[in-house]
């Protein structure tokens, strides 16, 4: 298990993340390819209103299956996305630490997904 920062997702079952920091996931990677995301929606106000009423009404979570590929180097739009996801956090010296230079990429082509059963609070979601 892996955190990986930011997921990018495109319409066509793929995606990317930024690679910098992971240790044990690369070695990982080269026995098997295949992956398990957790997909979580991390909006406060959505678990907010839906621990208030007892349900959700969107699905909170979906696990992605799916297969990583190699290390490369991001796109000029990759890296400008990555940006865009965090321009809050620009000028903080954390930033310029850890995020600044962000340039190594994987992609993923997803071929399954899973619903996330949280009891009676997701019943009749799927």
């Amino acid at each position: 298990m892996t955190p990986i920062g930011a997921l990018f997702l495109r319409v066509d079952q793929t995606g990317f993340f930024f690679d910098e920091y992971p240790s044990k996931m690369p070695e990982n990677l080269k026995r098997n390819p295949r992956v398990c995301i957790l997909a979580v929606n991390a909006d406060k106000i959505f678990w907010a209103k839906s621990l208030m009423e007892g349900k959700f009404s969107t699905p909170p979570a979906v696990r992605l299956m799916g297969t990583v590929g190699e290390l490369r180097e991001a796109t000029s739009e990759e890296k400008e996305a990555w940006h865009k996801r965090i321009v809050l956090a620009r000028g903080l010296k954390g930033y310029r630490l850890m995020w600044e230079r962000m340039g190594r990429v994987r992609d993923i082509q997803f071929n399954s997904f899973e619903p996330v059963d949280l009891g009676k609070m997701t019943s009749g979601l799927w």
